[in-house]
């Protein structure tokens, strides 16, 4: 595998574990797709779920 495939496989396995711990709440609120050939929203949707995460907020 070249490096940007191998990039390219983190970065999605570190938004498919964060999405896992995400409540459905959240995943509904954000009613985002992330799709390999958009990487701007997965790059949107991981910084969303890592300020979660962090607890830089909380749903209402």
């Amino acid at each position: 595998m070249g490096k940007k495939v191998i990039k390219e496989t983190i970065e999605t396995d570190k938004i498919v574990r964060i999405t896992f711990d995400v409540p459905l709440s959240l995943r509904k609120a954000f009613k985002l797709k992330a799709t390999s050939d958009d990487k701007e929203m997965k790059q949107a949707f991981y910084e969303l779920m890592r300020g979660y995460a962090d607890g830089k907020f909380k749903l209402n």
